[in-house]
């Protein structure tokens, strides 16, 4: 099914345009240029249709697909700009309390899959002259619903508590002590649904110096559903650096419109979001092949584009 197929399966389906919806994501990538914020996501790659998108994100565990989107972008004379490797701790820790290591640690095998995949994306790059971003591992504390229970990776030493705010700033200093010519993307961690939380470590982050040289990314939201939590934390981390450039994790698509709307994203800021997969309408259901996927992402990318108007 190759582009006129895929437009004539698209309408058939009476729910879009195929054209309408092809312009909106041309117009949200022209309206973000104008405002120098990216959205970072993984569109979808059918055998016979591209819908390309300039700024990717993938994680530890598939930054191997990169390979597949810059061959089929090729084919369409398009590129890729920037890249975000995301550390996957989704991957690490959303599984319930009784699985998670008794340390509540990244094992070896974790660290030789992220050094082994920052090496891969390194030498991507340099053959094809996109930019990238390496996300640190961070101890996240907004799984609750899955662990059963709130503040599973705080840890104790000397009968205190070590949150998973202190242990995220260790394990900041720790990587980027290990090699400060990576353009390492910092992630700022506070508590689950507390927005006033982020203060702490955005401040932490600016007496060290390091958003100087490297973006910070707030990394507590990317759970919440609430628009007005994830505003109200991106505009707290905003008090603790007025200079900070921000990258927010996967906020939903009301907490990004929110974003857009009240003007909490600035140039040289981003966000990322794969939830392009779940249904835009009530009781529909997650994309299961393909069609759905270039479908999702158009809708997905339709409402985007009407955010930013």
């Amino acid at each position: 099914m190759g582009y006129h197929g895929y437009r004539s399966w698209l309408e058939v389906t009476g729910l879009i345009s195929f054209d309408e919806y092809a312009h909106s994501v041309l117009k949200a990538y022209a309206l973000l240029k104008r405002y120098g914020v990216r959205f970072y996501t993984l569109p979808p790659i059918a055998r016979e249709a591209v819908v390309p998108w300039p700024w990717i994100l993938v994680n530890v565990f598939n930054v191997d697909v990169l390979a597949t989107y810059i061959d089929r972008y090729r084919e369409v004379g398009a590129r890729i700009e920037s890249v975000i490797l995301d550390a996957a701790v989704d991957k690490v820790w959303k599984k319930s309390i009784d699985k998670l290591p008794i340390n509540r640690d990244y094992g070896d095998d974790y660290w030789n899959a992220f050094w082994n995949a920052i090496d891969y994306l390194k030498s991507l790059s340099r053959e094809h002259g996109f930019a990238y971003e390496i996300v640190i591992p961070d101890y996240c504390d907004d799984y609750s619903r899955t662990w059963g229970r709130r503040h599973a990776l705080w840890t104790e030493e000397c009968c205190d508590y070590v949150t998973n705010i202190d242990r995220t700033l260790s394990n900041i200093l720790q990587v980027v002590d290990s090699d400060r010519s990576i353009p390492w993307l910092i992630p700022a961690q506070g508590y689950e649904d507390v927005p006033e939380s982020i203060f702490y470590s955005v401040e932490i982050l600016k007496q060290l110096g390091l958003h100087k040289r490297f973006r910070i990314a707030i990394a507590n939201v990317c759970t919440s559903r609430a628009a007005t939590i994830i505003a109200e934390t991106v505009r707290k981390a905003r008090e603790a650096c007025r200079e900070c450039s921000f990258h927010i994790f996967g906020p939903s698509l009301s907490g990004a419109k929110k974003l857009i709307q009240e003007k909490l994203l600035l140039p040289n800021d981003s966000w990322d979001s794969t939830a392009w997969t779940f249904p835009r309408t009530s009781h529909g259901w997650s994309c299961k092949n393909e069609h759905e996927r270039i479908l999702y992402f158009l809708l997905y990318m339709n409402h985007l584009e009407k955010a930013l108007r």
